[in-house]
């Protein structure tokens, strides 16, 4: 995989943007319509075998918005059914190539392209906690696979500040973890045995901090770490029991 190491990052930050903690802290700044433009500043902890130690990357933000409906480097959402307390949004989103973690010769042959996604997210607002559940099935055929999330959160203000906190757990069906995880038939080495792993469920925690600088500028800083399951952890791709990505954003509406 010869993708640049920016592409890495990019992916981790769509997987923020795309989150429950995402759209709580662009509440009045996200949701106008118009322009919004960023920068990420991102570090990565991935699990994946000869992982270089985490890295600070820059990654460009870019989105309009429009009644509804918001597209933008995460892909392209719809709120079609919405209430004070209770949302329905459609998704497609790409789920990015990931790279080749410092060039390790396991990786040799080893390809993955950009998927493209769909799905729809719920979210069920209860004051300074929600719920959240979303799905999404590979609609390219770059992998076939399908991924579901549920989550609880903890949202509060101090002052200015917004702060959110989440934990849940993600089931990704084989053929999606055989993308992220697997050796195909076609991938193994005299040093890479083939690998095809099971469903999985992995737990995760998240969260995020926002602070408004002006009317039009938000800065939100964010994390999360996810935990592999014993299946995924056996993978001779993967040499952590979890991965993990932090990082800053710089917002501004136009």
């Amino acid at each position: 995989m010869k993708i640049k190491k920016v592409a890495f990052a990019a992916a981790s930050l769509t997987v923020f943007l795309n989150s429950g903690a995402a759209h709580a802290e662009f509440k009045g700044l996200g949701e106008q319509d118009g322009w919004l433009l960023g920068l990420g500043l991102i570090s990565d902890f991935p699990a994946y075998e000869g992982t270089d130690s985490p890295e600070i990357l820059p990654v460009p933000y870019i989105a309009y918005s429009w009644e509804n409906a918001t597209l933008g480097v995460e892909g392209f959402t719809y709120n079609f059914f919405g209430t004070d307390t209770f949302e329905v949004t459609a998704l497609i989103e790409p789920r990015w190539s990931f790279t080749d973690p410092n060039d390790s010769s396991k990786f040799n042959g080893i390809e993955r392209d950009t998927a493209l996604e769909a799905g729809l997210a719920v979210n069920l607002n209860l004051g300074n906690l929600y719920l959240e559940g979303r799905a999404v099935q590979d609609v390219s055929a770059v992998h076939k696979g399908r991924e579901g999330t549920l989550k609880a959160g903890f949202m509060h203000g101090f002052g200015d500040i917004g702060f959110d906190l989440g934990v849940g757990a993600t089931y990704r069906n084989d053929d999606l973890n055989l993308h992220l995880y697997g050796v195909k038939s076609d991938e193994v080495t005299p040093t890479l045995a083939q690998f095809t792993p099971d469903d999985s469920v992995q737990p995760f925690i998240e969260g995020s901090l926002a602070m408004p600088i002006s009317d039009s500028i938000s800065v939100i800083a964010f994390g999360k770490v996810e935990k592999f399951s014993d299946d995924i952890k056996s993978s001779p791709l993967v040499g952590r029991s979890a991965e993990g990505t932090a990082g800053v954003l710089f917002l501004k509406r136009f």
